[in-house]
């Protein structure tokens, strides 16, 4: 989903609905919060079993970098579940990713020649 549609629904109590564009299921509701919402301590869970997480810490924090991560994994045809990143403080920030436990050993070898690489690649095409 698009940062700017969910800042939206959120400023303006846009009910949001999640689904996918490959099925007819209804998806999820995401609305504003109500009273009642207030009462209920846990409305689900989900675990995921055999999954190995992967921390990444001293990245440079400039665009282009997490995407380069991320597509040197997906390269290898390697699942990514949860991404988390952490709030860059002087010029450095940290990522961390879950992937099926059976690929973890993929995923280290895709990220083990780094850092020499960090410099995001510049697109060369005239336009």
């Amino acid at each position: 989903m698009h940062s700017r549609s969910i800042e939206f629904a959120k400023k303006f109590d846009v009910p949001v609905q999640v689904r996918s564009a490959f099925s007819d299921a209804d998806g999820t509701w995401i609305v504003p919060e109500a009273d009642w919402m207030r009462d209920v301590v846990v409305c689900g869970a989900a675990l995921v079993r055999d999954e190995a997480r992967v921390s990444i810490n001293d990245v440079p924090d400039r665009p282009g970098v997490s995407h380069r991560i991320f597509d040197a994994v997906a390269s290898r045809n390697i699942v990514v579940d949860m991404i988390a990143q952490s709030v860059g403080s002087n010029g450095r920030a940290s990522i961390g990713f879950t992937v099926p436990a059976g690929e973890l050993n993929a995923a280290l070898a895709v990220l083990r020649p780094w850092p020499p690489s960090w410099a995001p690649r510049r697109n060369t095409t005239n336009r």
